[in-house]
């Protein structure tokens, strides 16, 4: 009985893995690349995001007020702030469906550039991880590969379960032929990497859970919202945002999504957990400004924040690894790669069975003819 069953697992274990192999391999591979995504723009746009500081400080009013005299008919959503002084202003702008980032000298209020989202490779390999590049129908089917990657997991622990040591001590036989090369490699990387991989699993179906709805498949995604109405300054927006926050430090500014709705700053605040955006200098607290009034609607510390959003912030932390430094985007790297390993040497191990087995056919006729 428990032979059948670990058969049974075994069979379903190999054609999960058949059938999201090269979907397993894209999004892996992929994932490398987004993992060092801001380091990616900040290496391909490098002459276009280097500025020369001024002693007066940056003009965000009047930076704000460039890009929209440079993009007048684009929807306006907002930019990071700075965390370095000869840093510029990537503005992220929306027309006819197409993203754009408008840079901005932000000591000058000046435009210095503007790259579209298929011109960053970073913003490439991102559409390319969640969407295939083709939504909406890529990110569900993203999601259901996220349902394989765990089942995957799960079953290979169960199928390899009396074995879990053995891959680390006897290595990869490199000179013993492809099929043992590729079973050796097999099994080191799906062990390996096994906790791992269940996490990118979780946090990424997580995350696409709205391919589930129906208004995901109903959304209009050419359409330009227009821009709202701001009678406050931004610059104001950002001094309040300090204020209201014990600690806060501001990452970012963002217009209202429709008219009526807040300003939003967002930033971090002292002594927040790592799974919270507590060491990836961007920070998840936040502060709508009234923009109208730049008075204070609403302040959220990630802290103390309801646990159904620190439960979503955390999901995203860990999926991405923005968190603890070059080391950890290095690990993610690493152990990104394994879904891809898996993918190729599993393919090779089926295939190699898949000969042995129709070399062994003409036998097993010639035994039934008999």
């Amino acid at each position: 009985m428990a032979a059948r069953a670990d058969r049974r697992v075994y069979v379903l274990h190999r054609w999960m893995g058949l059938a999201a192999g090269l979907l397993l391999f894209v999004i892996g591979m992929t994932g490398v690349g987004v993992v060092f995504r801001d380091d990616l723009d900040a290496w391909q746009f490098r002459r276009m995001l280097r500025v020369e500081p001024t002693g007066t400080g940056i003009d965000l009013d009047g930076a704000f007020a460039a890009v929209r005299a440079a993009r007048p008919t684009a929807r306006l959503f907002g930019t990071e702030l700075p965390r370095e002084r000869h840093r510029a202003l990537p503005f992220i702008v929306v027309e006819a469906g197409r993203y754009s980032a408008v840079v901005v000298d932000p000591y000058r209020a000046k435009v210095v550039g503007e790259y579209h989202q298929n011109d960053s490779i970073a913003t490439v390999l991102l559409f390319l991880h969640y969407t295939l590049l083709f939504s909406p129908w890529g990110e569900t089917a993203v999601a259901l590969s996220g349902v394989v990657l765990f089942a995957s997991g799960l079953t290979g622990l169960w199928v390899y379960r009396r074995s879990l040591v053995k891959p680390f001590r006897r290595g990869v036989r490199w000179r013993r032929g492809l099929r043992r090369f590729s079973k050796d490699l097999h099994l080191l990387a799906g062990v390996g990497a096994v906790l791992f991989n269940l996490l990118m699993a979780v946090t990424g179906f997580w995350m696409l859970l709205d391919v589930f709805t129906p208004e995901h498949y109903r959304l209009d995604r050419t359409a330009t919202p227009p821009n709202a109405p701001v009678a406050t300054s931004f610059t104001k927006a950002v001094a309040t945002a300090r204020a209201a926050l014990p600690g806060f430090a501001p990452t970012g500014i963002y217009t209202p999504a429709a008219p009526g709705e807040p300003i939003t700053v967002t930033g971090s605040v002292p002594d927040t957990p790592f799974w919270l955006g507590g060491s990836d200098g961007l920070g998840r607290s936040r502060v709508e400004i009234d923009a109208a009034t730049g008075a204070v609607v609403h302040a959220v510390d990630i802290r103390k924040a309801a646990g159904a959003e620190q439960f979503d912030v955390a999901m995203g932390e860990l999926h991405f690894g923005q968190y603890g430094g070059l080391p950890v985007k290095l690990l993610y790297a690493v152990l990104g790669l394994t879904p891809g390993i898996l993918s190729i040497t599993g393919f090779v191990l089926w295939l190699a069975r898949r000969r042995r087995v129709t070399a062994a056919e003409p036998a097993r006729i010639r035994t039934r003819e008999a």
